[in-house]
């Protein structure tokens, strides 16, 4: 039986990610560029949208610490980190030479993983936002990211 449905979005929805913080509040990732906030419990349009990449959003995740954080990556080739408290882009991390199909934030340490269509994965710090290492194992195309503890 479906309950309600969420419709704010322009073009395809490629990915959902629950806040850890507040299992009330999710982030959508959509073709139409944007990522939007929504709450579950209220009306079923978006809270807010964030906007600032050039091409349409991949992947969205939250960081699972202290910080308001929301990692975003786009067909633009890049990640984008964002402040949803202040609704702000605070960084813009480069490096991937197609479309980002993964993010992710790790469970534990201070880092995130990211990665693409060249099946390279990149990691960045995840207070510094530098890279740290790059992972590459010539495996073609990577479209996904899990995390274990």
């Amino acid at each position: 039986m479906l309950v309600r449905t969420f419709s704010d979005h322009k073009n395809f929805v490629m990915q959902l990610a629950i806040n850890p913080r507040d299992l009330s509040k999710f982030a959508s990732a959509s073709m139409d560029k944007s990522i939007k906030i929504w709450n579950i419990t209220a009306e079923a349009k978006a809270n807010f949208t964030l906007v600032g990449h050039n091409g349409g959003v991949n992947c969205v995740d939250f960081y699972k610490g202290d910080r308001p954080y929301i990692a975003s990556g786009s067909d633009d080739r890049t990640v984008k980190i964002w402040d949803y408290q202040t609704k702000q882009c605070i960084v813009t991390i480069d490096g991937h030479l197609l479309s980002v199909s993964a993010v992710q934030f790790h469970l534990e340490l201070p880092i995130i993983l990211s990665c693409s269509e060249t099946g390279i994965v990149l990691v960045h710090n995840s207070s510094s936002f530098a890279l740290e290492n790059t992972l590459e194992y010539k495996l073609e195309r990577a479209w996904s990211i899990a995390i274990s503890k």
